[in-house]
């Protein structure tokens, strides 16, 4: 039982780490959406997966695993892990099975249907044999993150009225923008993408 609640401990802590803003999800799969591809359909997007201070590794495209640049924009889902489920047991094991994975999709062409970023991500947890499993694939990846996946919550800033602020102050906004994709020839869609930082000048008036 004591072994059970520290489990849960580490796990809570190293939750409360995840960083939405900076990009940071520690022990986590992390999931984007595609354009287009995604709307089409809803289970198939861009994967990656996280080192243990958080830093996004994906395999981006022909002999490119991309670092703390996550192509197709930042996280809207993550998965996150119990390292404690890590065969080899902690952190360096975790880290050393996601370079080697890194490492080795750095040599790979970039095949959509059977060699893709799900797979580079299986290769990573196979490395480490997570939860005493070497049987990881994209499959299995794609419908546990699908069913496991949370989605993103963005913080909010109270933004204090005054004389000069515009009309709705003193409401929560969200911190996100509008990013705007080009697709195709003259098309184009939207989609929210979270603000790197907020101005200094909003973070000091909407602290209390």
């Amino acid at each position: 039982m004591a072994d059970l609640a520290e489990k849960k401990e580490n796990y809570h802590i190293a939750s409360e780490n995840i960083n939405p803003l900076a990009a940071r999800f520690p022990h986590c799969i992390v999931w984007t959406p595609i354009p287009v591809l995604s709307w089409l359909f809803p289970f198939i997007g861009h994967m990656g997966i996280c080192t243990s201070s958080g830093v996004i590794r994906d395999f981006a495209g022909p002999y490119f695993v991309s670092e703390d640049n996550m192509a197709f924009g930042k996280p809207t889902k993550y998965w996150m892990l119990d390292v404690s489920k890590v065969y080899a047991g902690g952190l360096s094991a975790w880290d050393m099975a996601v370079h080697d994975a890194s490492e080795e999709y750095k040599h790979r062409m970039h095949n959509l249907c059977c060699d893709n970023c799900h797979s580079h991500v299986a290769m990573a947890l196979n490395l480490m044999r997570y939860d005493n499993s070497a049987s990881w694939n994209m499959v299995k990846l794609c419908l546990l993150v699908l069913l496991h996946g949370k989605h993103v919550s963005f913080p909010t800033v109270a933004v204090p009225c005054g004389n000069q602020e515009p009309a709705g102050c003193g409401m929560r906004r969200p911190v996100v923008r509008l990013q705007k994709l080009a697709v195709g020839r003259g098309g184009y869609l939207y989609t929210l993408r979270p603000v790197r930082r907020l101005p200094n000048s909003l973070i000091s008036r909407a602290e209390p």
